[in-house]
């Protein structure tokens, strides 16, 4: 028994040690090997961040260029110049990413130039057609030769420092590192980030602006003052920014006449944070044909071409695009509190978090959903016609003590300050508006008016009974001598709970509760006196996971059908009443003969 044992125990242990094997191995050394066979491939392994100095000469350029801070270059031969972090970036990925093809290995000695089987002159690597030179952090030096294509015209031989191999590589990285001293430096037309830009001036032969940031909100300020859009002056100076040089034509200019810059007709200026003085891009004459303007920007002495379409088109904004005239600058779906008020009285609306809205003012009622978003979209696409400053006519004769419509929007009733506000008055039959965050005077086209002579019963919420269909799981009706409750099962299946009847049915109560839905009350009434017990025509509650609600529906003995919902009634339409009591008895019947 004893030795039936230890021979289970062994085969146990041989099957730990076999799975142990086929998971280290098979399973985590594959992809470990996987990685080693891949590093093997590469031509070069190194960080690109880790490079300090590149060299990349060849027969006709040699360019030279170091590390000045992190992700920043500088070329420092043949001209002194920024260097363009993301044609640099690129090259460098290219020679760490770049995988052999095939080896031709040296003799046993290890020395390439001993070896009698190796001619240079055949690969063209006695005379290279480049030599790379990359230095990294530590002192480390790659020094990188490339010679000639293979017969089929697809790779290219080179050699590589403490290395007496020849590596046979793909053309395309030929292509890659075969730069100059053009394809390396920053190209940027005004050396700026956008968003440092504090202010902008457009003087072109058609054109003629000037849009400043004023506390965060763009505007224009000549040559009339006004609000500007946010995204077209962000995608202006992300277009200025990215514009790029096309030719470098002279690095040192004495003469600017000779391109039209000595006194230039067109210029773009731009003023930046933290910066004394703005960058100007001045522009000159058209040359090749008018492809071409010379160009040259203010902090820098060199004249350059760039693509006369850039100035005739993207750069070349009119002031009517650029202008906002939306009236208030706000969210809709920030709002959460609105005090409005009208000729027909004060209003203040209040939308609690996910909530519907409710009036708190003149009366505490549900208000309708529909028209207080719908006066908000009104609001945030509201345009003007024309903008005045305060002391023009006829802006400085408009009176604003007695407006028509006064607005204010909060995110919530608690906060002191609004997101906007707005008053309109009214003045020889043109309307006019003041808000509260700049000091113009705008007129209005008259659509907005309409809502001045809007009275409570247009922003009351006219159903009797607002609530999510499917957020309903559990109700209770009771109607005349009939009582009927449910239990929702599943999305759209109802098990009736009450009465109890031989075979428990389930119930379609969608039906039901969308003619509850539909009741819509004909106009608020306050009856002279409560309702009895023997007028209630029906009871009804109808749960959520979120709330309860309950509403009385009570007949009078003039066929009057009155609706009761927390404190407020309503007088009902009586057709809606003699659908859903039609739907009421045939649900009843279905319960009670469920074979029917």
């Amino acid at each position: 028994m004893k030795n039936r044992f230890n021979g289970t125990y062994i085969l146990i242990m041989i099957t730990i040690i076999l799975l142990s094997f086929v998971y280290f191995y098979e399973i985590r050394g594959k992809d470990e090997r996987e990685k080693e066979k891949e590093s093997a491939d590469r031509f070069l392994i190194f960080e690109p961040d880790s490079v300090m100095f590149i060299e990349l000469e060849s027969n006709k350029s040699h360019v030279v260029i170091e590390r000045t801070s992190p992700g920043k270059w500088k070329l420092t031969h043949p001209v002194e110049a920024p260097g363009d972090s993301k044609a640099i970036r690129s090259l460098l990925e290219s020679v760490t990413t770049t995988k052999i093809i095939r080896t031709l290995s040296a003799n046993e000695n290890g020395n390439l130039a001993r070896n009698k089987e190796f001619d240079l002159s055949e690969f063209g690597l006695d005379h290279p057609k480049i030599f790379l030179d990359i230095t990294l952090s530590d002192q480390q030096s790659y020094e990188l030769s490339f010679g000639e294509s293979n017969p089929s015209q697809t790779a290219i031989y080179a050699l590589k420092s403490l290395s007496p191999d020849i590596f046979l590589l793909p053309e395309t990285f030929f292509k890659e590192v075969n730069k100059k001293a053009f394809q390396l430096r920053d190209r940027s037309v005004l050396l700026f980030q956008a968003a440092d830009a504090t202010g902008f001036s457009i003087h072109l032969s058609d054109v003629k602006y000037s849009c400043y940031n004023i506390i965060g909100q763009w505007q224009l300020t000549s040559p009339f003052r006004a609000r500007a859009k946010h995204d077209q002056v962000k995608n202006f100076l992300e277009d200025l920014k990215n514009a790029q040089i096309k030719v470098f034509v002279e690095e040192e200019a004495d003469d600017l006449s000779l391109y039209g810059l000595d006194d230039p007709e067109q210029t773009i200026t731009v003023s930046l944070r933290d910066r004394e003085r703005p960058i100007v891009l001045q522009i000159g004459d058209q040359v090749d044909g008018k492809e071409h303007v010379y160009a040259k920007d203010s902090t820098r002495p060199m004249v350059f071409k760039i693509d006369a379409e850039l100035i005739r088109e993207r750069l070349n904004i009119p002031v009517d695009q650029i202008e906002d005239k939306r009236l208030l600058n706000f969210f809709s779906y920030h709002i959460g509190h609105i005090l409005l008020t009208l000729r027909a009285g004060k209003f203040e609306f209040n939308k609690p978090e996910y909530l519907d809205w409710r009036m708190s003012q003149p009366d505490s009622i549900r208000a309708d959903n529909g028209r207080v978003d719908s006066l908000l979209t009104t609001l945030e696409q509201l345009t003007y016609r024309k903008i005045y400053e305060k002391n023009q006519e006829p802006a400085c004769s408009v009176s604003f003590d007695s407006c028509l419509v006064e607005i204010a929007l909060r995110r919530s009733s608690q906060d002191s300050l609004p997101e906007a506000e707005l008053r309109i008055a009214e003045r020889k039959g043109s309307y006019f508006a003041l808000t509260g965050l700049d000091d113009f005077i705008y007129e209005l086209n008259p659509e907005i008016i309409d809502l001045s002579s809007q009275p409570i019963d247009f922003w009351r919420d006219q159903h009797v009974v607002r609530f999510k269909r499917y957020e309903v799981n559990q109700v209770e009706l009771q109607w005349g001598e009939k009582r009927l409750a449910a239990q929702k099962e599943g999305t759209s299946s109802w098990r009736v709970q009450e009465p109890v009847p031989s075979e428990i049915p389930r119930v379609d109560m969608d039906v039901v509760l969308n003619q509850i839905l539909d009741l819509t009350a004909i106009s608020p009434v306050q009856p002279h006196t409560l309702p009895t017990d023997d007028q209630i025509w029906g009871l009804f509650v109808l749960k959520t996971k979120k709330e309860t609600i309950r509403f009385s529906l009570y007949q009078f003995d003039d066929d009057r059908v009155i609706g009761k919902v927390e404190t407020s009634y309503y007088l009902l339409e009586p057709s809606l009443i003699e659908m859903l009591e039609k739907s009421l008895n045939t649900l009843d019947r279905r319960v009670s003969n469920p074979d029917s």
